[in-house]
């Protein structure tokens, strides 16, 4: 009896199957197989009255995933889950600026670059994004920089690379807006809002 052929054997199937499974998991990431982890993202803006006042404000109603096919990332924003830290504040922006009887959504669609999916661990990489972002049901295309990170866990991170700064009038915010400080007695809100984000993509 040859042992070394009879230990050989499993050995050889071993590599086999590992060196499929490994290449199935790479097929699957750049199929696009990712999905938003909504706990570890997070995504905010900012508002500034009587042109001294910032203050932040959040949406927990996160989620997106991307498509295999086309390569396309959609995020979706669950409009009445902004949380400004003010009760009665949050009730107003959700009736008076983003509508949320109507409009339960705003997202975020953009073509991203296959290779960002197949970064090596540690490694970050610079894309900048044509991103369609539709509030209120008003769709307007914007650049956006984004630094993509491959972290530890395999998780892809994408945070601004650069300030992203929205303007209420091109989505006819700026009437809403406009009623926010009227109904809090305020000498102006600006119509420029600086917002920042972290999504965490991971792999399924």
């Amino acid at each position: 009896m040859n042992y070394k052929q009879l230990f050989r054997r499993p050995l050889i199937a071993i590599a086999i199957l590992t060196q499929s499974a490994a290449l199935a998991a790479s097929s699957d990431k750049e199929a696009g197989h990712w999905v938003l982890d909504a706990e570890l993202s997070s995504f905010t803006f900012a508002s500034v009255k009587n042109d001294t006042i910032a203050e932040v404000h959040s949406f927990s109603g996160l989620s997106a995933s991307v498509n295999p096919e086309t390569g396309i990332a959609v995020l979706e924003i669950e409009t009445d889950t902004v949380e400004s830290g003010i009760d009665i504040r949050n009730q107003r922006m959700k009736t008076h600026l983003f509508h949320t009887g109507t409009h339960k959504l705003a997202t975020a669609s953009a073509e991203v670059p296959a290779n960002i999916w197949t970064l090596n661990i540690g490694e970050t990489i610079q894309a900048e994004l044509d991103v369609e972002v539709t509030i209120v049901g008003i769709a307007v295309p914007i650049y956006v920089d984004v630094d993509v990170t491959h972290m530890a866990d395999h998780s892809v991170v994408v945070t601004p690379a650069k300030q992203v700064m929205l303007s209420a009038g091109n989505w006819a915010l700026d009437q809403g807006i406009g009623k926010l400080r009227s109904i809090a007695g305020l000498d102006s809100i600006d119509l420029i809002s600086p917002v920042t984000f972290r999504l965490v993509f991971k792999p399924q």
